[in-house]
């Protein structure tokens, strides 16, 4: 199974050592989280503590037929932005 990391090609930032510890915090909540867009309506998915390295693109459908409710067999999932 695809990683979620590879699917969305997603590259950890190098961290300096004088980040404080708010943009860790800050960071830490924006690297578990993706937007997805569904009939011109975004949708904030969040993963909480998992690392993303840990999830797998099927955890991604799985959210997103929750929210959508598109089945698995015939959702698609696109990839698009920053």
């Amino acid at each position: 199974m695809d990683s979620f990391t590879s699917f969305l090609n997603l590259k950890r930032p190098s961290s300096g050592k004088g980040d404080t510890q708010r943009k860790h915090n800050d960071q830490k909540q924006t690297e578990n989280a993706i937007v997805i867009s569904f009939q011109d309506v975004c949708y904030d998915i969040h993963f909480g503590h998992v690392p993303m390295e840990q999830l797998i693109v099927a955890d991604l459908k799985e959210r997103c037929k929750r929210i959508t409710g598109v089945p698995l067999a015939t959702m698609k999932l696109k990839v698009s932005g920053d």
